[in-house]
């Protein structure tokens, strides 16, 4: 049997597959792409400012007096009138110093708790206020409602040279209040360490405060009645008063006598060591 194909049969077969494998190259090939994990999108945190810390506050203390201001309204420790400051330059307040109060720190300055520093002219007037060097006013940008005493340069005289208070100028009989609650005592014969003072001598008293604090107080006509009637001339007794409550009257009892001094209430707070501190300067004050 003759088994050959005949060559033009071959060459079609051949021509057949040529044309496949070339339609089979034209046909693109689907490569199978390597699985890729999912990316995670992460989410875009915005940048937040730093939070402001606010200094906390530790005011507990209320305007001493029951006054209204000069809109009217009833005086806060920012709008109440002073008259004379703590002196911050040579007294025991003063880190640099090793002075004390009174006539024994005098340095011929006085300077306040903003900073403001009066050491230009002096005043004639004993304890002794000074003007800045080019004689402008104290407390420009209201941090207190600072009057000065009117007959010796006003607001342009910043008092005392060695004060170791806050004077409030007001006319006798005006009301003192508790600044925070506590007990009040009169001030007995060696109870003040700062100026020596006691009830008899400029009717001092003090509030014993829960903190630790003490206020103190001078110059009253008088304490009030239900006070007085609590503690009469006992210095070991005290009165229970609530912040705010009607404690004594404002006065110018000075060297065991009225008309002793200038009306007006000068105002002291110590810490539990005993020591002067600013109220303003400390930020003792209620917000």
């Amino acid at each position: 049997m003759n088994t050959k194909m005949p060559l033009n049969n071959l060459q079609k077969i051949l021509d057949i597959l040529k044309t496949i494998f070339q339609r089979w190259y034209q046909i693109p090939k689907i490569v199978d792409a390597p699985i890729q994990p999912e990316k995670v999108v992460e989410p875009k945190i915005e940048s937040q400012p730093e939070p402001i810390v606010q200094p906390k506050n530790t005011g507990f203390l209320i305007c001493p007096l029951q006054v209204n201001d000069e809109k009217g309204l009833p005086a806060t420790p920012r709008t109440v009138k002073i008259s004379a400051v703590i002196d911050h330059s040579g007294t025991a307040i003063d880190p640099s110093s090793d002075k004390f109060w009174g006539k024994k720190a005098k340095d011929q300055k006085v300077k306040a708790f903003n900073g403001e520093i009066g050491e230009g002219k002096q005043c004639p007037q004993e304890p002794c206020g000074y003007c800045k060097m080019d004689s402008s006013e104290f407390f420009s940008n209201k941090e207190i409602n600072y009057v000065g005493v009117q007959s010796d340069g006003g607001k342009c005289t910043l008092q005392y040279d060695g004060h170791a208070g806050y004077d409030f100028p007001y006319a006798p009989g005006t009301k003192i209040v508790a600044p925070a609650k506590g007990q009040l005592y009169k001030a007995g014969p060696g109870s003040d360490s700062i100026y020596g003072a006691d009830w008899s001598k400029d009717h001092s008293f003090f509030i014993k405060h829960e903190n630790g604090f003490v206020t103190w107080f001078r110059h009253s006509t008088k304490l009030a009645d239900d006070i007085e009637a609590v503690i009469g001339n006992d210095f070991t007794k005290s009165s229970d008063v609530e912040s705010g409550q009607h404690i004594a009257l404002t006065g110018d009892f000075e060297m065991w006598k009225l008309k002793g001094t200038a009306a007006h209430l000068h105002f002291e707070v110590r810490n539990h060591e005993g020591k002067i501190v600013d109220p303003y300067g400390d930020n003792l004050w209620k917000v």
